[in-house]
């Protein structure tokens, strides 16, 4: 399923976006330092995007401003008992960012998630990265206090990796 919101298409994720340009985002310097994911060559990221379109607990958007991949978003470990689903984006390409692209994908995929009957999203964010953190405090993230019983027991699973370097943010989504 495809969503539009004002200046972008989000495309379910299709292997024929997977080329040198998408590969080489993960070589951007400001990416490399807040993104787990490192894949070396093609075949690498061809992989890990495999197992994202498979996993049956995952969406995965390619974002579009007219014909141009400029990054993707990815809505995963989707708990729809718990009604939680987690959130990672990126946008791959530099003159996008700091310019709203991700504030408004990430509304727009508020709203699709909030006819799913999902209502809250979550997401760790780097210490370090102040424009990652402010931009999710504008479309209302705000960071976690460990007053949700299921979130205490998924968070518990990276706690050690994330404490050190990250920061969990949460969306209550509203109608």
């Amino acid at each position: 399923m495809n969503l539009k919101s004002k200046n972008y298409t989000l495309k379910k994720f299709k292997l024929s976006y997977i080329n040198n340009t998408y590969l080489s985002w993960f070589k951007d310097k400001q990416i490399k330092s807040y993104i787990d994911s490192k894949p070396k060559n093609l075949l690498q990221l061809e992989r890990e995007v495999k197992k994202f379109i498979s996993d049956k607990k995952t969406i995965f958007w390619a974002i579009f401003k007219k014909d141009k991949h400029i990054g993707n978003i990815k809505i995963f470990e989707i708990n729809k008992k718990s009604k939680f689903a987690r959130l990672g984006i990126l946008i791959g390409e530099d003159k996008y960012r700091n310019k709203g692209c991700g504030k408004e994908v990430i509304e727009k995929v508020a709203k699709y998630l909030l006819k799913q009957n999902l209502d809250k999203i979550w997401l760790g964010v780097g210490k370090k990265n102040n424009l990652a953190f402010n931009a999710y405090k504008k479309c209302k993230f705000e960071k976690y206090t460990y007053n949700n019983v299921y979130l205490n027991n998924r968070l518990k699973q990276h706690k050690k990796e994330y404490n050190k370097k990250h920061i969990f943010m949460v969306n209550y989504l509203k109608k």
